[in-house]
């Protein structure tokens, strides 16, 4: 089992379609059948329950499970990665007076100043 695989099986449960999941990540179909399937192992019980009259499915419940709990071990990633990219972050404090900083603003456009504020941590300190 891996992070990966369990991505593949939230983003079906969401999507409920193996080619849209496929499309999404940029992989073949088989690819994410291949990882339910080895989720399905490592677990040792179905986690989806195909109905080949409809091409649909549904969760076992023991694949309700995994989902309730896959939910939580993303949501855990995310916020992991976040926290390790901020303490990887390197600050370095420069001082302007504030005329200097209305002129270097001045020159960019919005988009520039928004993707200039989320890169670099700004604080403006009022003398």
């Amino acid at each position: 089992m891996n992070l990966k695989d369990l991505q593949y099986f939230y983003d079906l449960c969401q999507l409920q379609s193996y080619t849209e999941v496929a499309k999404l990540h940029k992989v073949s179909q088989p690819s994410i059948s291949y990882a339910i399937k080895r989720l399905e192992e490592s677990f040792n019980c179905k986690l989806i329950h195909h109905d080949p009259s409809h091409r649909s499915f549904k969760l076992t419940p023991q694949g309700q499970i995994l989902l309730k709990h896959t939910e939580k071990i993303l949501s855990e990633v995310i916020s992991t990665r976040k926290e390790i990219n901020r303490s990887l972050a390197q600050y370095s404090t420069v001082g302007f007076p504030p005329i200097i900083i209305q002129y270097l603003f001045a020159a960019l456009n919005e988009k520039d100043k928004f993707d200039f504020l989320k890169r670099y941590a700004l604080s403006v300190v009022a003398p």
